[in-house]
């Protein structure tokens, strides 16, 4: 089988069978993509003496290797090869990321040892040095969040289209901070998952993976009630009808794209000199209730993580809460012992 055959099959069998959404099996297709490359330029006589430079994207990794080396197909992928991939992955991406192609690739030689297209994973007992992560995730403190609320609750909108911004844009930066859903959860919800007698949102998300997301703060529920009597009053105006949560001028669904450009607004009129993305809020959420005294596993189902490792990049404290922490508990300053006399 050769490798184009091999690539479609595996993913139709993540899309059918795994049931995964389009924008992994893109994602997917990418990585496998980056593979072939890397191995197109491998060459088991030149790999550890060649030079390769740190900065050159994947898809500049051809302009480097011997024209004249042929792609190779699954079967023919061997150990040395595999070693060059992991060192290539190490030179070019960060350790989330190299984590994340190796595991794909990784799942894709099993699933053709598994169909018997290759006798055996090349990958099989190899073991993946992958430089230690020093990335913190970007959160927001209180006054940050709250500035950027306020820059939004600012506003005087006028006309018909204007408040239908107004209150969209205030309801979906509370949705953000109060739920830590993921942007594509947020612009894929319909009115059909939202129950606000009882202060829930039903989300599908990776995977297609069910999880609830609670609104319990007075002041969200009632941007999400202002939002949905704005909504139906902008709707009926226009004529339209729309099942989507949070639409656009259009009456269309909004797109992720458009939250984004809505907070980035926000955050330059709140004099925030920083990169934010909706994912920046997903972030402080988790972080907030880490150090307000959440359990690790509570927040994992809030967030929808599958498992309990995802969650933990969010186990990191700042200097200050370190010595604070230590300041507390630590008993010396609370212990009776004399001090040397000044000589």
């Amino acid at each position: 089988m050769n490798r184009t055959e091999a690539d479609a099959e595996f993913l139709i069998y993540c899309e059918k069978q795994r049931k995964l959404d389009p924008k992994t099996i893109r994602s997917y297709r990418h990585i496998l993509e980056v593979f072939w490359k890397v191995m197109e330029d491998f060459s088991p006589v030149s790999a550890t003496s060649r030079t390769s430079c740190t900065s050159q994207a994947p898809q500049d990794f051809r302009a480097a290797a011997d024209s004249r080396i042929p792609p190779v197909s699954p079967g023919e992928v061997k150990r040395e090869a595999c070693h060059y991939y992991i060192r290539r992955l190490n030179e070019i991406y960060r350790p989330s990321s190299v984590h994340l192609h190796l595991n794909v690739i990784k799942t894709y030689f099993n699933y053709l040892e598994d169909m018997e297209y290759i006798p055996k994973t090349p990958f099989k007992n190899i073991r993946a040095d992958i430089r230690e992560a020093q990335h913190r995730p970007n959160v927001l403190n209180l006054d940050e969040i709250a500035a950027i609320m306020n820059a939004a609750a600012a506003g005087h909108p006028e006309s018909d289209l204007e408040k239908m911004i107004y209150y969209r844009d205030n309801a979906i930066l509370e949705m953000l901070f109060c739920t830590g859903m993921r942007v594509e959860e947020l612009c894929d919800l319909t009115l059909d998952d939202v129950e606000m007698a009882r202060g829930i949102i039903h989300v599908i998300g990776k995977r297609q993976k069910y999880r609830k997301c609670y609104i319990t703060a007075d002041q969200s529920r009632a941007a999400l009630e202002a939002w949905l009597r704005e909504r139906r009053i902008y709707l009926k105006a226009g004529g339209h009808r729309s099942r989507a949560l949070f639409i656009n001028r259009f009456c269309g669904p909004v797109s992720t794209n458009a939250v984004r450009n809505l907070i980035t607004k926000y955050v330059n009129k709140s004099d925030i000199n920083r990169r934010v993305t909706p994912h920046t809020f997903r972030h402080s959420f988790a972080s907030i209730l880490l150090e307000q005294g959440a359990q690790l596993s509570y927040i994992q189902n809030y967030l929808g993580h599958s498992t309990i490792s995802t969650t933990q990049i969010y186990l990191h404290i700042s200097d200050d809460q370190a010595r604070e922490v230590l300041k507390n508990t630590h008993p010396r300053s609370r212990m009776k012992v004399l001090t040397p006399e000044k000589l």
